[in-house]
């Protein structure tokens, strides 16, 4: 994940969808959503944020309809919006012929 120049919202956005891409490529999510693999704190660790700094950008991404987040579950409600956001390209995640 490239977290460097990305905004706090940008990251988390970014990781959310690539957890998604990658969670849904072994069938373990669908366009609807998946099981949270991690804490809120393994988040802020992954992003290089504080868990409270998470927290608010959780909250944020709430009150802009594009997800839920609740106990150890992602609810996507815009993928659109969430890709957006994090300026998301699932490109790198395919395989390429060999």
């Amino acid at each position: 994940m490239n977290v460097g120049c990305r905004s706090a919202i940008e990251r988390v956005a970014h990781l959310l969808c690539e957890l998604h891409a990658r969670l849904g490529t072994v069938g373990w999510a669908t366009r609807a959503g998946y099981d949270l693999p991690l804490t809120q704190q393994d988040i802020a660790d992954t992003a290089g944020l504080s868990n409270v700094h998470v927290n608010r950008v959780l909250r944020q991404l709430r009150l802009m309809r594009l997800v839920e987040v609740g106990g150890r579950r992602v609810d996507v409600l815009d993928r659109a919006g969430l890709r957006r956001v994090a300026e998301f390209q699932d490109g790198y995640l395919q395989p390429t012929g060999a």
